[in-house]
C-alpha cells in the first residue's frame, strides 16, 4: 500500500464501500469534464463579442464581455489581457495594470500582458517600472518595434527627472514580477465541476452541504462554493483548511466545513503527510489570508487567488526557492526542538506572555511578529525579501 493509500485509509469517514466511492468520484469527474467544455465554449463566445465591441470602440461593453468570459475561466489569461487593452483605451491605468497582473500571474510569458502593463505604468507616470516591463518584452522578442519605441520614450523621461515612483521600484525583480522563467500556474478550471461550485448564496458556508449533503440545492440560501478557508475534495465538498494542518478550533461537530480527508486530491494528501512542507504551507497561507484584507478588489470581480487561496499558496510553496524554504525549516526546527511542535498555545499574562508569543511568532515568520508580517504585506513585501527588516525598522 503506497503512502497516499495509507493516508486515505487513515482518514476514511464516509460510510460507503470502495466501489461506491469510486463510482461517485467517477460521476463527479464526468460532471467536471462536461461543465468545463460548456464553459470554454461560452467564454469564447463572450470574448468574440467583446472583441467585436472593442473594434467598434465601445470599450465599456467590451469590458463587460471580458468580465463574463473571465468569470467562466478564471485562470485563462487572454480575457484579463484583453480587459487591460480596454482599460488602456479608457485611460483607467490602475485597473489596466491590475488586470495585466492577473494575466501574468496565470502566464508570466504572456508578452501582450507585460507590454500592456508597461503602457499602464507609463500612463501613471511610473516610468521606471514601465521601463523594466518594456525591457522584459524585448528580452522575449528583440524585434518588437513598439516596445523599442516605448522604452526609448520612458528612458528619456527618466533622464529628464520626470515621473513618480512607488516604494520598491528601484528593485528590478520586484517590478518585473512574475519573472519570465516562472511557468504558467496550474489550471484550476476542473475545480469548477457543478452548479454548486458557483452557488455562493449569502456567502456563509452551508454546513449541511459540506457534511451530509444539502437537499435544497440551488434554493439553499447558504454557500456551496469554495472559499479562502477551504479545499475542494473529489466529491465537491469543502474541506476545512485549518483541519488539514491540525489547527481547527471547532472540531468536526461544530465546523461548517467538512473534516473528512478521505477524498482529498492526491497532491493535498501528500502535503498533509509531509510535516515540513505542511509547516511552510501553513505560514504562507496565513500571510496570504492576512493580505486579503488589504488588497483592493479586482476590477473583473473577486480574484481567483481569494477563492482558491489554499491552492494558490500550495503552488507558490512548490515554486519557493529551496534556500528560502530551507532557511524557514531550519529556524522552525530549532525552535520546535526546544519548545515542542507547533500547536495552539496558551501564553502567560503580562510582559512575559507577550514576549513568549512574540518569540514564537518570530521563530516561524523569518524573525517577524504577526503584526510585523501584516505591516510588510501592506507595503507589498514578504518576510523573506532582503529589504523586509529595513522596512519594519523604518516604520
Amino acid at each position: 500500500m503506497n503512502p497516499t493509500s495509507k493516508s486515505r485509509a487513515k482518514y476514511a469517514q464516509l460510510p460507503l464501500s470502495v466501489d461506491d466511492l469510486e463510482a461517485k468520484v467517477a460521476e463527479r469527474a464526468a460532471q467536471r469534464a462536461t461543465g468545463l467544455k460548456a464553459r470554454i465554449e461560452d467564454a469564447e463566445k463572450y470574448k468574440e463579442k467583446g472583441n467585436e465591441w472593442f473594434r467598434q470602440q465601445k470599450y465599456e461593453d467590451a469590458l463587460h464581455c471580458y468580465q463574463m468570459a473571465s468569470s467562466l475561466r478564471i485562470t485563462e489569461p487572454i480575457y484579463a489581457c484583453n480587459a487591460a487593452a480596454a482599460f488602456l483605451k479608457l485611460e483607467r491605468y490602475e485597473w489596466a495594470e491590475s488586470v495585466a497582473n492577473e494575466a501574468l500571474r496565470s502566464d508570466p510569458s504572456m508578452q501582450k500582458a507585460r507590454y500592456r502593463r508597461g503602457l499602464a505604468r507609463k500612463g501613471m507616470e511610473r516610468y521606471r517600472a514601465a521601463m523594466f516591463d518594456f525591457r522584459t518584452v524585448l528580452e522575449q522578442d528583440p524585434a518588437c518595434d513598439t516596445a523599442k519605441d516605448e522604452l526609448a520614450i520612458v528612458e528619456e523621461l527618466l533622464e529628464a527627472g520626470d515621473g513618480v515612483e512607488e516604494y520598491g521600484e528601484y528593485d528590478e525583480d520586484r517590478c518585473i514580477f512574475p519573472p519570465l522563467n516562472d511557468g504558467p500556474l496550474r489550471d484550476w478550471d476542473n475545480f469548477s465541476d457543478s452548479s454548486d461550485y458557483w452557488h455562493d448564496g449569502n456567502m456563509i458556508p452551508c454546513r449541511h452541504y459540506n457534511h451530509a449533503g444539502c437537499k435544497k440545492g440551488s434554493l439553499c440560501k447558504y454557500s456551496h462554493a469554495p472559499d479562502a478557508k477551504s479545499v475542494r475534495d473529489k466529491l465537491g465538498r469543502n474541506i476545512c483548511v485549518y483541519h488539514i494542518f491540525d489547527e481547527c478550533k471547532f472540531g468536526d461537530a461544530r465546523c461548517v466545513y467538512s473534516h473528512d480527508l478521505q477524498l482529498l486530491p492526491d497532491d493535498w494528501l501528500s502535503l498533509k503527510m509531509d510535516p515540513r512542507r505542511l509547516g511552510v504551507f501553513r505560514v504562507m497561507y496565513r500571510m496570504g489570508y492576512t493580505s486579503l484584507s488589504v488588497e483592493s478588489r479586482d476590477p473583473l470581480g473577486e480574484t481567483w487567488e481569494n477563492v482558491l487561496l489554499p491552492e494558490f499558496c500550495k503552488v507558490m510553496l512548490d515554486a519557493l526557492p529551496a534556500d528560502i524554504r530551507d532557511k524557514w525549516e531550519i529556524t522552525r526546527g530549532v525552535y520546535d526542538s526546544i519548545h515542542g511542535p507547533s500547536q495552539w498555545i496558551r501564553y502567560g499574562k503580562g510582559n512575559n506572555g507577550r514576549r513568549q508569543r512574540e518569540a514564537r511568532e518570530k521563530a516561524v515568520n523569518f524573525g517577524f511578529t504577526l503584526d510585523e508580517v501584516e505591516e510588510l504585506l501592506t507595503q507589498g513585501l514578504k518576510p523573506w525579501d532582503k529589504d523586509a527588516h529595513a522596512a519594519v525598522n523604518r516604520s
